[in-house]
């Protein structure tokens, strides 16, 4: 029972930072542009922003881009309405390791000398926040204690058209997780005894250590320029994804009924599959050009960008593992038991984004700057906030400098991302504490509900700083 509650939680960690939590966008030149160029990326971006662009670059490119973003969160606990909250409150926690360095995207395409064609190699993972560490006994214990994830996609692909007039192409992936990594607290309390919203003496500091071989999933895009002035562009990733993480749980005793009272623990089985989806998207683009002859000397973009979370409407959990609880004189508190299979309903949302963006070319093109802003509506609902998965509603603004050579473009590129407090009502919240040896009304006295873990304050923003090269042979 101890690891049925572990896995509901811990996995809203595992699905918001591999894919509902990407943020804007892959590329220095998108991030400058608030993420509006799913149009023009202008470089191997449109690998995974719109396939269908690619036609517009010639020749053989080698493409390199870093994102660093910085991920800062802080949660403090509302006091409970409990009668068992008779503790001071914890404190404040503090994502210890908002910072996450492993967005790079490594890509190669060439038209092999075809007017009509281009193919390309890429791998790169989610444009995400893949790590965070907050304090065991801080606020957040009974949410997350600490993640390490990481994904990649292998890309393969390529684009038909006519240069500059039409394009259409497909992205092919594996999505592959090589590790998923998680920690947090449980309560490992018996039927009916005490409710204790801030801590427990019988805590368990449960860790998973999963991973997923891979699955398939592609993007196709489209690309018109109807006339000089006149872009549009459809894209969006078509197939979903689908998840299977499997690896193995470890339960470690650390409430002071194990480490001072003698009490003990037992597991039998290790191992953990967790499924679930993450949706297909959509990207609809409008860019105009303002032309001086031949030449683009600025253009202005703007994109609408839906994602279809609201089909992530549960997790499917299987775990295969008993428990048993004995107390200090050898006493079975909790008999040897099988943890049976589980759906855990999320009731996550569809979100939508608006994003306005563009480029001022100077100097022949040798120069561009770049400026943009975007809105996204919220994935989580508020009831449902997490410090594993932080997706309230944004406005980010972008900026970020272009500089052509002959063989070289070197993109750099800023972009802050602002989200609003959100505070989370004890009578609302949906994050229980999970008690996995008494479930709530049946387990708990008095018939009471549940612990809301997650009743309290979250704040929360998103950095990012983009640098990309792009080296190209016409």
């Amino acid at each position: 029972m101890h690891s049925r509650a572990l896995l509901l939680t811990v996995f809203a960690a595992g699905v918001a930072h591999a894919g509902g939590f990407e943020l804007p966008e892959h590329g220095a030149r998108s991030l400058a542009r608030g993420g509006a160029n799913s149009v023009l990326p202008g470089d191997l971006s449109a690998i995974a922003l719109n396939p269908g662009a690619m036609i517009q670059l010639s020749g053989t490119h080698l493409y390199l881009s870093y994102n660093l973003v910085n991920a800062p969160l802080t949660f403090e606990r509302a006091p409970s309405r409990l009668a068992g909250a008779d503790e001071p409150l914890p404190p404040k926690s503090v994502n210890q390791e908002p910072i996450f360095p492993l967005g790079v995207f490594l890509g190669i395409s060439s038209d092999f000398g075809l007017d009509d064609f281009n193919f390309w190699l890429a791998v790169y993972g989610p444009n995400a926040a893949g790590s965070a560490s907050y304090p065991e006994d801080s606020a957040a214990r009974y949410q997350l204690t600490a993640l390490d994830l990481a994904m990649v996609y292998y890309s393969v692909g390529f684009s038909w058209g006519e240069r500059d007039h039409f394009g259409v192409g497909a992205t092919l992936q594996w999505a592959h997780t090589p590790s998923s990594k998680f920690q947090l607290v449980i309560d490992g309390a018996k039927k009916n005894s005490e409710m204790r919203p801030y801590s427990s003496p019988f805590d368990v500091l449960a860790k998973f250590d999963l991973s997923d071989a891979g699955q398939a999933t592609a993007i196709i895009g489209g690309w018109w320029r109807i006339i000089p002035e006149l872009e549009v562009a459809l894209s969006g990733r078509v197939v979903p994804v689908f998840v299977d993480m499997e690896g193995e749980l470890e339960l470690q005793p650390i409430g002071t009924f194990f480490t001072e009272g003698g009490g003990q623990l037992r597991q039998f089985g290790n191992t953990a599959s967790i499924s679930a989806v993450m949706p297909p998207t959509m990207h609809a683009g409008f860019r105009y050009r303002h032309m001086e002859g031949e030449r683009e000397r600025f253009d202005i973009e703007l994109d609408v960008v839906y994602e279809a979370w609201s089909l992530l409407e549960a997790y499917d959990v299987e775990l295969n593992a008993e428990v048993e609880v004995i107390d200090s004189a050898g006493t079975k508190l909790v008999p040897r038991e099988k943890v049976p299979p589980l759906k855990v309903k999320k009731e996550w949302k569809d979100t939508l984004s608006v994003r306005l963006g563009g480029s001022v070319n100077f100097l022949q093109d040798r120069f561009a700057l770049s400026a943009g802003a975007f809105w996204e509506s919220a994935a989580s609902p508020d009831d449902y906030a997490y410090v594993d998965f932080a997706s309230f509603q944004r406005v980010g603004v972008g900026a970020g400098l272009t500089f052509r050579f002959t063989r070289v473009d070197l993109n750099l590129a800023y972009m802050h991302i602002f989200q609003p407090d959100v505070t989370v009502d004890e009578v609302f919240g949906q994050g229980g504490q999970q008690r996995p040896l008494a479930n709530c009304p049946e387990g708990c006295p008095d018939g009471a509900s549940y612990i809301a873990a997650n009743a309290g304050t979250f704040k929360s923003s998103f950095d990012q700083i983009g640098i990309s090269l792009d080296v190209h042979f016409d």
